[in-house]
């Protein structure tokens, strides 16, 4: 089966200043952005809610236009990172220390990344009273996370799409299985197929029929034709041995 290369447009990594901004917008919305309801009226206001951030964001201008869709990615890309990093430090036996961005610091102040981090399968527990986070101070627990989640640190290409890249993947073609597994296919699709085929096949009886009758009627035209000449030539004798004793009896 053919490999289908996937169309990948490179997209230019957020600056500081862009990640404060965005947090800075969401916090005006967290009501709405960071509800946990889920009906359809919520997803039509958070839909509203982040075309409000995208209108905002880039009203201010930068090197690149920001999409919705890229800044959603972005805000839960950075979400997700400060809660792996809170979680990391609060795990560790020595004592909870943890150096946030202006961006992040923001995010953890406003959003109860704590509160999620209950939700997670494997998060560490925590205590009753969470230890106080020094947002000034750094120990060997949380550098190794904070150097993972750097913004300057090598992309790493996995199975998964990076968040700054947009990839445009068409959901009728068919990749190539990586188990090299035979695909086992739908009865429904067999019999649309069987189908298919007879409609194809009816089809093609009836234009060989539809040929064949074209055919028959340009060869009874032609036999018309050549009956009607037939018959003019008759009258155009008849005709002659007529007018032949007339003309004996004027001589």
């Amino acid at each position: 089966m053919e490999k289908v290369t996937k169309k990948r447009k490179r997209r230019s990594n957020f600056t500081q200043e862009e990640i404060e901004r965005l947090v800075t917008l969401v916090n005006i919305r967290k009501d709405v952005i960071e509800s946990k309801r889920n009906d359809s009226a919520i997803w039509v206001e958070k839909e509203a809610a982040w075309k409000e951030v995208e209108r905002q964001f880039n009203s201010v201008g930068g090197k690149e236009y920001r999409e919705a869709k890229q800044l959603r990615f972005k805000y839960d890309a950075v979400r997700r990172g400060t809660r792996r990093r809170v979680k990391n430090v609060q795990g560790c036996n020595t004592s909870a220390s943890l150096t946030l961005a202006t961006g992040e610091k923001k995010l953890f102040d406003n959003v109860p990344i704590t509160a999620d981090l209950e939700d997670d399968v494997d998060a560490v527990p925590l205590a009753s009273q969470p230890p106080a986070i020094d947002y000034a101070a750094r120990n060997d627990c949380d550098s190794q996370s904070d150097r993972a989640e750097s913004e300057n640190a090598p992309t790493l290409i996995t199975g998964k799409p990076e968040l700054h890249e947009e990839v445009d993947i068409k959901p009728t073609v068919l990749l190539e299985r990586y188990d090299d597994k035979p695909i086992v296919r739908d009865p429904v699709d067999k019999l649309a197929e069987a189908k298919l085929e007879i409609l194809n096949l009816h089809k093609a009886i009836l234009e060989q029929e539809l040929a064949q009758k074209r055919e028959e009627f340009v060869h009874k035209k032609r036999l018309y034709e050549s009956v009607g000449v037939l018959n003019f030539l008759k009258m155009k004798i008849l005709m002659t041995e007529l007018e032949k004793p007339n003309n004996g009896m004027h001589m």
